[in-house]
């Protein structure tokens, strides 16, 4: 999409690209440096690198990563919301926030959250989702909690 104001194109797609399947590549990034763009999929696990770099109007799929969860041991997904409102989000991988591989039955999840300190007094929720190494939902739960 041309994003330079004044530009005849100024706000119209000027070039796709198609990551294949059902992978909409979705909520991404960039690299330091900015040279790299890396796009989660929003039906898989996959993880695209497009080179936004060497021709910035034609980006290019440089890498797939497609085994995420089985290399870092699966994901966790964090999101804390006020009065339905999206307040903070944080994800990763599993392994740094319990100990691999999971016992059956039980376990303790450790992650802490920062809430801003300008946070207004009230009701949060707290919603948790967690996958293993094959993509499995090992947990979905949600936390309602106050801020005094």
């Amino acid at each position: 999409m041309t994003v330079k104001p004044g530009s005849a194109n100024y706000g119209k797609v000027i070039y796709s690209y198609s990551v294949g399947g059902q992978n909409e590549a979705h909520h991404g990034g960039f690299t330091d440096d900015r040279r790299q763009l890396w796009l989660c999929g929003l039906e898989s696990s996959k993880i695209f690198i497009f080179d936004v770099h060497s021709n910035p109007a034609k980006p290019h799929l440089v890498k797939t990563i497609d085994n995420f969860e089985k290399v870092t041991g699966g994901a966790y997904d964090a999101r804390v919301s006020y009065l339905g409102a999206p307040l903070l989000h944080t994800s990763g991988n599993l392994a740094d926030v319990v100990h691999l591989p999971l016992p059956a039955g039980n376990f303790s999840l450790h992650k802490r959250f920062m809430v801003p300190a300008q946070a207004p007094s009230g009701r949060y929720t707290l919603h948790l989702t967690a996958t293993n190494q094959h993509d499995r939902q090992l947990l979905c739960v949600n936390v309602p909690f106050r801020v005094r």
